[in-house]
């Protein structure tokens, strides 16, 4: 084992302490989808329904004057279009490209969200007390009401809204030699969708004629979207191998559950805010401006030390300097990881790392390896990107921004907050989805991988993602916990990684347990 630099541990405030939950049981015997979501609501605090004023001045609010369109580029006649999800409702950005003579002009196209929320309005005050949007299968609780959120505020296909643009030019290696960022009106001209994208990129002849006017623009996006891609790889940007659960859900039951594809197209959208989120935050960190950035600080000493004991549990040898890590050398160890252990040694290592915050001065991006991050490109659904869009708008206006640093401060911290809140509650509503997925599923057998250890068992994670607990009381004979190999010992040796055979026992609230059949 490596030897590690002593560590000075210091004392952190309460104030400074993300809000955690306190445990306790959520969930009842009897839950449905219905009252297991508002279980969910209940415990982790969200907020379900507005006010009868916020949404009455949402209404109000929800149009586009002459006057709002004064004074703003006029881009309605650019092919600019969305990408986005077969089941969204919300539009925050829309994209429009142009192949140059030395690379590509790319336009990102931002809801001016900040137009219509006012600082310290019933709407702001709201919008912060929620901090985001909550996203679950089923149901989505909006930080905005819906007439801006899927109205006024969403870059709805042919139809006039307002935006913050930032318009990049692209040399051919991906490097933005030049940018202007601006208020516009802009029209959707389509709503494309993931699926259809990325097959029109691969070549699908019926879709290809639908979309003819986009073919260009999609084969240039997909261009641009690999050189950035190749250009973040290079600098040292970590590319984990993770996915999301997908589910089915028919007349209040989860009758489907797999994991969720990943696209091309995904890749393109994906590093185009990167880069949009990645200029804006450079641009105020050089003016000085109060902001709010999105940092992701390198991990402590204590969190590698597992990472080290774990992958060393594995007999995987590595070249990693823990007391000096760079994100380029993750990137190198995990391109070497067997493709057997890659999912769990991806997952542990993501576990190991820091959680990206916002915060109001920049300390950049380790896991993208940026050096300047910031969250710009949704502010529909997080008051982050809303509190940026304030900074900006005023900084279009050429007005003071000192007045803005004490309100980013406040900004930051409770966005940080009601994220991990939110995060919370969508795992947690996940887990009990994917528990009723597999009620009737009790006795039938499954292989999978065991993805964590505790000294009262191991979690076995299924190929359709559901998760569930080997208890030690249940092995046959006695078993010990090694926790600096991370392994349980008996007669078998249980490690992570390992695949094994195991057969549904039960399933209930958010909890499913399995028996272990045999290793495999």
């Amino acid at each position: 084992m490596k030897k590690y630099k002593n560590i000075t541990k210091q004392k952190t405030s309460q104030t400074d302490m993300p809000f955690i939950k306190p445990k306790g049981k959520v969930f009842s015997y009897e839950d449905n989808l219905e009252s297991g979501l508002e279980a969910v609501k209940n415990f982790y605090s969200l907020y379900d329904k507005f006010p009868k004023k916020v949404k009455q001045l949402a209404k109000e609010i929800a149009f586009i004057s002459n006057k709002d369109k004064q004074n703003r580029i006029d881009l309605t006649d650019k092919l600019i279009f969305t990408i986005d999800g077969d089941d969204s409702k919300d539009f925050d950005d829309a994209v429009d490209i142009e192949k140059t003579g030395s690379g590509y002009k790319l336009g990102v196209h931002i809801a001016d969200v900040a137009h219509y929320i006012k600082q310290g309005s019933v709407l702001d005050k709201e919008a912060i007390k929620r901090g985001t949007s909550v996203y679950f299968p089923n149901a989505v609780y909006h930080m905005l009401p819906h007439e801006l959120s899927s109205g006024m505020c969403s870059l709805k296909e042919d139809e006039e809204r307002l935006c913050l643009s930032l318009n990049m030019d692209i040399d051919s290696a991906g490097h933005v030699k030049s940018y202007k960022i601006f208020e516009s009106v802009i029209r959707s001209n389509a709503r494309l969708t993931y699926k259809n994208t990325s097959k029109i990129i691969d070549g699908d002849k019926v879709l290809s004629k639908m979309y003819l006017p986009f073919i260009e623009s999609l084969v240039q996006m997909n261009e641009l979207a690999l050189i950035l891609k190749e250009k973040r790889k290079k600098r040292g940007a970590i590319d984990f191998v993770t996915y999301e659960s997908e589910f089915e859900i028919d007349g209040g039951n989860v009758v489907g559950l797999k994991r969720a594809d990943r696209l091309n197209s995904h890749y393109i959208i994906e590093e185009f805010m990167i880069l949009a989120n990645e200029t804006i935050a450079e641009h105020f960190n050089k003016i000085k401006a109060p902001f709010v950035y999105r940092n992701h600080n390198k991990s402590s000493f204590e969190k590698f030390e597992k990472l080290e004991m774990f992958l060393h549990s594995l007999g995987l040898s590595h070249n990693l300097d823990f007391n000096n890590l760079t994100s380029k050398d993750i990137q190198n160890f995990l391109k070497n990881v067997p493709e057997h252990l890659l999912g769990v040694v991806n997952k542990v290592t993501l576990r190991a790392m820091s959680k990206a915050i916002y915060e109001n001065k920049n300390k950049g991006h380790f896991g993208l390896a940026s050096e300047f991050y910031c969250h710009f490109t949704s502010p529909i659904r997080r008051y982050a990107d809303l509190m940026i869009h304030r900074v900006i708008k005023e900084y279009l206006k050429n007005n003071q921004l000192a007045n803005f640093k004490p309100i980013v401060i406040h900004a930051a911290k409770e966005a940080t907050n009601r994220e991990i809140l939110a995060e919370a509650a969508e795992r947690k509503y996940n887990d009990f989805l994917k528990a009723k997925y597999m009620q009737d599923k009790i006795g039938q057998r499954f292989k999978g991988i065991i993805s964590s250890i505790a000294n009262f068992g191991f979690f076995v994670e299924l190929d359709n993602t559901a998760e569930g607990l080997v208890r030690i009381e249940s092995l046959d004979g006695h078993y010990e916990y090694i926790e600096e190999a991370n392994i349980l010992k008996g007669k078998e040796i249980f490690k992570l990684g390992q695949e094994v055979e195991i057969e549904v026992e039960s399933a209930k609230g958010d909890r499913i347990d399995f028996i272990l059949v045999c290793s495999l």
